[in-house]
């Protein structure tokens, strides 16, 4: 979460959630605000970045890329309870929730198409240990570990 929309803060955001979590990266597409554009550049020579740039932005062409933010929104405004003082405690497992949901026109999640594999989910784990037989007797730690 950014606190502040400045150019060491954006800086920082891209480091730690973007590079430090998917990896390095070979290019990066941005738009032209004036934040963006200096932590980029600062970005761009330190990790030998392709910085591509957008088009303006223009209502009628971005609707279709502005409709899921609107989904977004309201993931957030119902996981706090309509206060939205408390957004910043709901963001990530909202982000989260969108990258593992599969999109119908991808065919997959994006976090599928982000990293090739699927995503381990709670209730897998949960699944998993349901079909696992129960043993016939009691097993210590060490045999737990060594099963």
């Amino acid at each position: 979460m950014l606190a502040r929309e400045n150019t060491k803060a954006i800086a920082k955001w891209l480091y730690k959630d973007v590079i430090c979590c998917w990896g390095a990266l070979s290019e990066i597409i941005t738009n032209n605000g004036p934040p963006i554009l200096k932590a980029v550049t600062y970005l761009v020579k330190k990790y030998n970045l392709h910085h591509i740039w957008t088009s303006g932005y223009n209502k009628r062409a971005n609707g279709i890329v502005e409709r899921p933010h609107f989904d977004v929104c309201q993931a957030l405004f119902k996981a706090v309870d309509s206060d939205q003082s408390r957004w910043s405690t709901a963001t990530y497992s909202v982000f989260w929730s969108e990258q593992v949901i599969v999109c119908k026109q991808m065919d997959c999640s994006p976090y599928f198409m982000t990293t090739g594999t699927h995503p381990l989910l709670p209730a897998d784990i949960v699944e998993a240990t349901y079909l696992q037989l129960l043993p016939n007797l009691l097993l210590s730690t060490t045999d737990l570990i060594a099963h």
